[in-house]
């Protein structure tokens, strides 16, 4: 076999007018170049002493053409010796997972990563955050820029920061939304928005990843009413994180009925409709409401309406960030004002023994 995987990368080995050649390359696309080039005769570029027979971020001489290469040759050469480079990391891997590994960097132009940095608003990221990963693109797009791939750099412009979208839906909007998807046949949305508004799951990496063994039912008793609440597992939030999350009736009902549906399909998966679906659908809906011009009415807002409630109803910040996922406080305290009379019912604990002073709420 010509080209094979060894070690963290691949090798070329091709016997050449009797005389043996050996390359090793960081992936399988660079080795088969390479194997192409040899069998023709073609020199290879010249390597330094000192860097024979190791596998480079790039290989001199080679260029990178797509995206997915670029990331692996500034993940290699620039981040993997920085402290916080895994996360740099990471916010590379967005624009990879949103373009495509083979998509060709000659072909990201500025309107693109306009509709990127839109994406990465429609998936719940905070301003600062599509910043990062607006900055780690541009960090790639310009190491390509100086190695002589590419030609022109787009323009990237960042977001204005400290505005991060707070719309939440109301009863009477949640209602509408809900009953016109079930008018046109849409249950399995109707239901999916249900689940999303009592959980405050992230639709795309959290809620429609759910599969049967994330579900753990409500328990019931003989008549059928809950004794019991069930709880899903997320498996694989935002970085990486796991935790448990509790089921209000609504959610249980709605997502065992799908659990059936799963089992008589044969299937774990608890969805069967997909992201760009769900969008397409919501779309519509806030088209034939009247609501198209709200920038701010995202499917992203429903997460926002679940922790918005959590708060207004007087649980306590600590346990709304651990039930959202967030992996810092601070993104929790944006809820902090819808809960204005969480100081005053907290008086009491301080009052025990002293009789005759009544708390008195703020309106």
């Amino acid at each position: 076999m010509a080209v094979r995987q060894r070690g963290d990368g691949w090798q070329v080995d091709v016997t050449v007018n009797g005389q043996r050649l050996r390359e090793q390359h960081p992936t399988e696309e660079a080795a088969r170049a390479a194997e192409a080039r040899l069998k023709s005769g073609t020199r290879p570029a010249a390597v330094p002493a000192a860097l024979r027979g190791r596998t480079l971020a790039a290989p001199v001489g080679q260029r990178i053409t797509t995206l997915g290469e670029l990331e692996r040759h500034v993940a290699r050469s620039r981040w993997s010796s920085q402290r916080a480079g895994e996360h740099a990391i990471a916010n590379a891997r967005a624009a990879v997972e949103f373009f495509g590994s083979d998509f060709e960097l000659a072909d990201i132009t500025t309107a693109l990563v306009e509709e990127y940095a839109r994406w990465l608003a429609e998936q719940g990221d905070a301003d600062g955050t599509i910043n990062r990963k607006l900055s780690a693109l541009s960090v790639m797009l310009k190491a390509a820029a100086v190695r002589g791939d590419l030609a022109a750099l787009p323009h990237i412009e960042r977001r204005p920061e400290g505005k991060n979208r707070e719309r939440v839906i109301d009863a009477a909007e949640e209602a509408a939304i809900v009953s016109t998807l079930r008018l046109w046949g849409r249950d399995e949305i109707a239901d999916l928005i249900e689940v999303l508004v009592d959980t405050g799951l992230r639709v795309r990496q959290e809620g429609l990843a759910l599969r049967l063994p994330d579900l753990i039912p409500a328990r019931l008793d003989r008549t059928g009413a809950q004794i019991e609440a069930g709880w899903i597992i997320v498996r694989d939030g935002k970085g990486g994180t796991k935790r448990r999350v509790p089921l209000t009736e609504r959610a249980n009902d709605r997502l065992a009925a799908r659990a059936r549906a799963a089992r008589l399909r044969g299937d774990d998966r608890l969805w069967t409709v997909g992201y760009s679906q769900v969008r397409h659908a919501w779309d519509r809906v806030k088209v034939h409401l009247g609501l198209d011009q709200d920038d701010e009415l995202v499917i992203h807002a429903l997460r926002h309406t679940c922790a918005s409630r959590l708060a207004e109803a007087g649980v306590p910040l600590l346990t709304i960030k651990e039930w959202l996922g967030h992996t810092q406080i601070a993104t929790t305290q944006r809820y902090s004002h819808l809960s204005p009379n969480a100081l005053t019912q907290a008086l009491p604990a301080l009052e025990r023994g002293r009789p005759g002073l009544r708390v008195v709420k703020e309106d």
